[in-house]
């Protein structure tokens, strides 16, 4: 309701939507109250915006509203603190403390039967005030007549029970949960909800002192950067890095796997004199320990042999002539290696029986091949650990690893050419030449001419595989006889096992020429036939036998 005499039917002007900033009067004019007016609600806009916007909700101290028990007050009442609040843009004011009970209207929490929880808010409000209200304005001491009314800020608390919310434009103060049956208001029911401190010279003053202690802090947060920087220093240094490396680690038997060995602290600095021992589950690592450069590097090199000492670097560089002329008979793709196509040299042959793995040439005879292997040499793969200490007593700073491959070819090699002796050496002939001579007239066989003549069969038949043998293992077939007594113990197993496949490919000719002669009607009526073929191939495992003995004892009297 619209309090005093104005003009435009009391109704204010001022339009927040038109941005205006101040009214500026003209010359000559009426002067107009609500001119005045919205002059004075435009000042009173932009100040409320301020404090609302840049400002906030809140109070500047930990006193002013604060919602606290009623000492001796009535039931489900509380005391609202003395102080200033800023809500909604307006700087309410209580000058004294007060119970909620003792606002206009005469507030109080209602009663409930169980527990309720209620939020107590602050609501701002301006109130039109003229004469009536208050003497001084009617201006009794001169004019005797209200010129002007006034605005007073009020404010006004209330509480509402959740789940329901205060209204939009409120303040809260605190949340009470009460109990159920509770009257009696206590300081653990309530929450206060009030944004403190709202205080520019306040939070200056904090400001302040958190600035000192932050510039206190930052000194001790950099003199213990500084610290842990050395103490990572320290670390990096304790702890090292081993790169273990190789350029190609996938060779042949006999040759060599260089392995690169660079160490490093965790600085990545390189260590100077380190200790490094290596460890390999087969092969021969030379030298097996070292001590790193002035680049903190070293070379150490794994040789594919079996040996329980490094070999010489001749024999190295015989070996690796070797593994050449596998390479020279090897298919571009897959990388199939033509074992036919491989010949040595005795020495050669001699430092391949030296440092061969002595299973390889174990049980060739079953695995013997009808023709000559061409295919990839079976891998092994050798695991090398690296070591490395401050010295060679020292604590182990670092482990590092590799694996090498290396083709394992003597095998293979071996066998093929045993397959390639055996199909040079004729049996079949000499066999049946001497089992067809000793077929009496009575188309029964004389079984002790045959055994009489095998000595002679085998002779020729070793003496041709004697030839055979230095034609499919050597570069020059002219060699001495004695070149494969001097090729150590793979010659002997080639030459025994050639014996051996030959007296086996002898004592089967013989049984099936027997079989022949008397399935084509040339030997019949023998009753003994049975008896007698026994005791040819008996005989004839004897002399194959012996043959192989003589090898052995051959080989042995060379290496004695």
């Amino acid at each position: 309701m619209e309090k005093g005499r104005f003009s435009n039917n009391g109704v204010d002007t001022f339009r927040e939507s038109k941005q205006y900033i101040g009214v500026r009067l003209q010359r000559g004019v009426p002067l107009l109250d609500r001119d005045w007016n919205e002059a004075e609600d435009i000042r009173r806009y932009f100040e409320r915006m301020l404090r609302l916007n840049y400002v906030g909700n809140g109070v500047p101290d930990d006193e002013s509203f604060r919602i606290q028990p009623a000492p001796k007050g009535p039931a489900n009442d509380f005391l609202i603190g003395a102080g200033r609040c800023m809500a909604q843009g307006y700087d309410l004011w209580n000058p004294a403390e007060r119970l909620f009970s003792s606002l206009p209207g005469g507030p109080s929490l209602p009663a409930t039967v169980d527990k309720a929880s209620f939020v107590i808010y602050l609501l701002p409000s301006v109130t039109r005030v003229t004469a009536q209200e208050d003497q001084d304005l009617q201006n009794s001491q001169d004019v005797n007549l209200e010129t002007c009314v006034r605005d007073r800020l009020d404010w006004s608390a209330a509480a509402v029970r959740l789940p329901a919310l205060p209204p939009a434009d409120s303040v809260p103060l605190a949340l009470i949960e009460r109990p159920a049956g509770e009257t009696k208001i206590s300081a653990a029911m309530i929450q206060d909800l009030r944004r403190s401190p709202l205080n520019v010279r306040r939070i200056a003053d904090d400001n302040l002192a958190l600035t000192g202690k932050v510039v206190g802090l930052e000194k001790r947060v950099q003199d213990l950067e500084v610290e842990l920087e050395k103490v990572k220093t320290k670390l990096a240094k304790l702890f090292w890095e081993v790169e273990v490396t190789s350029p190609d680690k996938s060779v042949l038997f006999g040759e060599k796997v260089r392995i690169d060995i660079r160490v490093v602290n965790g600085l990545n600095e390189p260590v100077i004199s380190a200790f490094v021992s290596l460890t390999a589950d087969w092969g021969v690592l030379s030298p097996a320990t070292a001590v790193t450069d002035n680049n903190g590097k070293v070379s150490i090199e794994l040789i594919g042999v079996e040996s329980e000492t490094p070999p010489s670097r001749t024999d190295v560089g015989v070996l690796k002539n070797v593994a050449d002329k596998l390479r020279r008979a090897s298919l571009p793709n897959p990388g199939s290696i033509k074992y036919s196509e491989v010949f040595v040299e005795p020495e050669e042959l001699q430092l391949i029986s030296r440092y061969t793995p002595p299973k390889s040439m174990v049980d060739l005879g079953p695995h013997v091949p009808q023709f000559p292997i061409i295919g990839v040499p079976s891998s092994r793969s050798v695991n090398v650990t690296v070591h490395v200490k401050d010295a060679e007593r020292g604590v182990v700073r670092g482990v590092g690893s590799l694996q090498a491959q290396f083709g394992m070819w003597v095998r293979d090699w071996a066998l093929s050419k045993i397959a390639s002796l055996v199909g040079k050496v004729e049996v079949s002939a000499r066999v049946g030449d001497v089992v067809r001579r000793a077929i009496k007239p009575d188309k029964t066989i004389d079984h002790d001419a045959v055994i009489r003549d095998l000595p002679g069969v085998y002779d020729r038949v070793h003496s041709d595989a004697h030839q055979a043998t230095k034609a499919q293992l050597f570069v020059d077939a002219n060699v001495s006889d004695d070149a494969i007594v001097r090729s150590g113990t793979l010659g002997q197993t080639i030459a025994q096992e050639v014996g051996a496949t030959v007296g086996q490919k002898v004592n089967a000719t013989l049984r099936s020429r027997v079989s022949d002669l008397v399935g084509d009607g040339t030997v019949v009526g023998d009753t003994a036939l049975p008896a007698k073929t026994s005791a040819i191939v008996q005989r004839s495992s004897e002399i194959s036998a012996g043959h192989s003995q003589n090898v052995r004892q051959t080989f042995n009297a060379f290496r004695k």
